[in-house]
């Protein structure tokens, strides 16, 4: 048998690889960018996205799913994980998608971005009884103040000059409200939503905690690695514009006021 001269070789393997097909497990090229070839990652953040008897859901879960449907793509899994997990892998893994992720100035080119979904507005908590005026971040800077670790609030305590014997992270925000409710820390900063949700979910009393200050507000958006191509980023946001006329159904579903699905 003759076998095939150098030159010939290394252009068979040189036409198999830009083809894809030398992998023995026959999966697509790396560079088959789809919604199908993606990794959906979510935390566990009522009303955004959350489990609810095993099931995933919530306003931009809903919204996502919609996307989908009107790209005439099939409904695909989310992975629900702690935020840091999450971040994590949208951050180093391409591919990789996170929801829902507040869109800020120190984010803005790690990611690329659809949205916005809605807009959070996070507040500081006490408990019952808290009667010290504050307004602002800096009004609070001798208290002890809990957060979800790298969540965007823990990164606004963190650009506020905060003092760091003064914060404590925690990974979920039931931990959040038990810290609060248990006198370990003075204050929490989250999402008024997400407070809202988690009050209601964990079947605490309404009068147990009160909002003191409104610190900020941010759009909410879904991130995608940064090297997803921006072609397949223009597809999910022209297919979100289709869908806003779902807009108020996703509302009353969530009881969400308007002012926090505005579009900025």
């Amino acid at each position: 048998m003759t076998l095939p001269s150098l030159p010939v070789l290394l252009v068979s393997v040189m036409a198999l690889t830009m083809a894809g097909a030398v992998d023995s497990r026959g999966e697509e090229p790396v560079n088959a960018w789809t919604p199908e070839s993606l990794t959906y990652y979510a935390e566990d953040y009522a009303p955004a996205n959350y489990l609810d008897n095993g099931e995933v859901t919530g306003l931009t879960v809903d919204s996502l799913r919609l996307m989908w449907k009107q790209m005439g793509v099939a409904e695909q899994r989310i992975n629900i994980v702690p935020w840091a997990r999450g971040y994590r892998e949208v951050l180093q893994k391409p591919g990789s998608v996170l929801f829902t992720m507040s869109r800020t100035p120190e984010r803005e080119s790690l990611f690329k971005w659809i949205g916005p979904i809605f807009v959070a507005h996070h507040v500081l908590i006490a408990r019952h009884g808290f009667d010290r005026p504050i307004t602002s971040l800096a009004d609070a800077s001798d208290l002890d103040v809990a957060v979800v670790i790298n969540d965007v609030t823990h990164l606004e305590l963190l650009a506020s000059k905060h003092p760091e014997a003064h914060i404590s992270s925690v990974t979920t925000r039931k931990q959040l409200l038990e810290m609060l409710s248990r006198k370990r820390v003075d204050l929490i900063l989250m999402s008024l939503s997400g407070f809202q949700q988690v009050v209601e979910r964990e079947q605490y009393s309404t009068g147990d905690f009160h909002v003191v200050a409104r610190v900020s507000s941010e759009g909410n958006f879904i991130a995608f690695h940064k090297e997803t191509p921006d072609a397949l980023i223009q597809r999910f946001q022209s297919a979100l514009e289709q869908t806003r006329d779902h807009r108020q159904a996703l509302l009353s579903k969530y009881n969400i006021s308007e002012s926090a699905y505005a579009v900025q």
